[in-house]
């Protein structure tokens, strides 16, 4: 249950690939609330999460381009 890792690298990659599982089902959430509900509220929320979906996904992109450029030396 528990996770161990060897440095904060380790725990950043963990953390960011939790906030991404975290967004992703919020926004089928809100896809599934946006389908039956009477108003539009939902869709600015979704926006919201797809924006945080993003910068989680330039996060990770960015510590793998580092990772890879700290390797190559």
């Amino acid at each position: 249950m528990f996770e161990h890792f060897n440095n904060a690298e380790e725990t950043f990659s963990y953390k960011l690939g939790i906030e991404l599982t975290t967004e992703d089902d919020a926004l089928e959430r809100l896809e599934d609330m946006e389908k039956t509900a009477a108003f539009r509220e939902p869709k600015s929320t979704a926006d919201e999460t797809n924006e945080s979906v993003v910068e989680v996904i330039v996060c990770a992109g960015a510590l793998t381009q580092e990772n890879a450029a700290s390797k190559n030396f």
